[in-house]
């Protein structure tokens, strides 16, 4: 066993030596890493400035305005990382079945086209039997109120109507079968036609006139109240009033005036009457005479009177 015969005071001191020793080795370690990192940050900065002493080379190759102010150039640098555009183009197809084949049209204007002509309106009586009145003014329907002086012109089925300003009225009629005939012929007179109907009443007339008076009259009206018609001077037709509970056949009377005297005939249905009157007598037919009740099942029914009278002058 070796026992360790150096004193106590020197091995203190060595143990001081070697503990300083260690502490010299670690400062020394600790300044070569220090400088390494140095030298490291250095190299760095020394390339940033080499780039920005690039940059500022190349600014001062830039264009200068007189005042010293640097204009920068606009320079396209293609994007790389853009595809390029390439335009299309046309391959023409030779193929037979191609070169035979015709475009479908799309896209193509419309065709222009001319508006129909509005065709003119004849009257022209329906068949059968029944005693109607059709008119036209210059060939149009016409509603509305007219008042024209002319040639007229009647036959056996129509009468027209010539204006001296150049309007035009055709008028289609058939009478009741009992009634006497229009004395045909062409003369001067007069057309007042009125056809003011509405959803409330109902006023469709046709009166022809000739140098003496009355010619012809058709006269259709439904109205709250009675009917009064003025026929002529000193005749009228006055329809009764009725209770107005029902539809009914309503009496109708022809009330003529004479000086201070009235007259007063009632009217039968279906059945022509001479009335006397000056300058011209009449025949009357009373084709429709009545009260019409409304219907409360139908929605533009209204309660009120209604006269259908046809009027032929007799020349004496």
């Amino acid at each position: 066993m070796l026992i360790d015969s150096t004193p106590l005071d020197i091995q203190m001191e060595i143990m001081q030596t070697n503990k300083s020793t260690y502490l010299r080795i670690r400062k020394d370690i600790i300044r070569f890493g220090l400088l390494v990192l140095c030298a490291c940050l250095t190299m760095t900065l020394v390339g940033c400035g080499s780039d920005s002493d690039s940059a500022a080379n190349s600014d001062t190759n830039q264009p200068q305005s007189s005042d010293g102010r640097i204009v920068i150039a606009d320079q396209l640098v293609p994007d790389q990382n853009k595809p390029t555009r390439v335009s299309p183009t046309s391959t023409p197809i030779n193929h037979p079945l191609v070169l035979t084949f015709t475009p479908a049209p799309v896209n193509l204007p419309a065709p222009a086209t001319t508006p129909a002509p509005i065709q003119p309106y004849i009257p022209r009586l329906p068949t059968g039997s029944l005693p109607i009145v059709i008119q036209s003014v210059n060939s149009l329907e016409f509603r509305g109120l007219l008042d024209m002086t002319g040639t007229i012109t009647i036959d056996e089925q129509s009468t027209n109507v010539a204006s001296d300003s150049g309007d035009e009225s055709m008028i289609a009629y058939r009478l009741p079968q009992a009634m006497r005939e229009l004395p045909q012929g062409a003369f001067s007179g007069g057309l007042r036609i009125k056809d003011t109907s509405d959803i409330g009443a109902t006023r469709r007339e046709t009166w022809v006139f000739d140098d003496i008076g009355l010619v012809f009259a058709d006269v259709v009206q439904a109205l709250e109240e009675p009917v009064r018609l003025e026929i002529a001077g000193g005749v009228r037709l006055v329809q009764r009033q009725v209770n107005e509970t029902e539809t009914s056949d309503v009496f109708a009377d022809i009330v003529t005036t004479d000086g201070n005297s009235e007259t007063v005939v009632t009217l039968p249905l279906f059945s022509p009457m001479a009335v006397s009157a000056a300058p011209r007598d009449f025949q009357v037919f009373l084709e429709l005479s009545e009260f019409r009740k409304s219907e409360p099942t139908i929605g533009d029914s209204i309660s009120g009177y209604a006269v259908h009278i046809w009027i032929v002058g007799i020349t004496r």
